[in-house]
């Protein structure tokens, strides 16, 4: 027949500090495990923020771009309905061989639409485009 263990109350005392003790360690490490998981999940979110607010920033100039081309557009379309001559490059004092085809060119991003103009190339070639513009014809 089996002997039965007899259990002291000291016994049983070490055994519950022993437990505590671990339970202690255990939930220590699992909210180490929780900040750990906080400040990856901030970082990711900060440089996901600053991606998207770099995106939103392009959208803008691009929204800006768009309105000066459909305004420059719409100009040229009043001046040819009220001269009933197609316009041409030297109507708005620039050459044909001083214009700048990349402003028709994409920037390479997939929001533009493939006609709109670049920033780097308006901004190279922003006497170009001011002599194109239709305040100063």
């Amino acid at each position: 027949m089996a002997r039965l263990k007899v259990k002291t109350k000291a016994d049983d005392l070490t055994r519950v500090r022993n437990n505590q003790r671990n339970c202690r360690a255990r939930q220590k490490e699992y909210i180490r495990l929780l900040e750990e998981k906080v400040q990856s999940y901030e970082t990711k979110q900060k440089s996901q923020f600053d991606v998207m607010q770099k995106k939103i920033d392009l959208l803008s100039v691009e929204t800006q771009l768009l309105k000066y081309f459909v305004e420059f557009l719409m100009s040229l379309v009043n001046l040819a309905s009220v001269s009933r001559h197609p316009p041409s490059h030297e109507a708005y004092g620039v050459g044909i061989e001083s214009y700048n085809s990349n402003l028709l060119l994409s920037s390479g991003d997939s929001t533009t639409l493939g006609f709109m103009p670049t920033v780097r190339s308006i901004l190279y070639t922003s006497n170009v485009t001011m002599a194109m513009s239709p305040n100063s014809v």
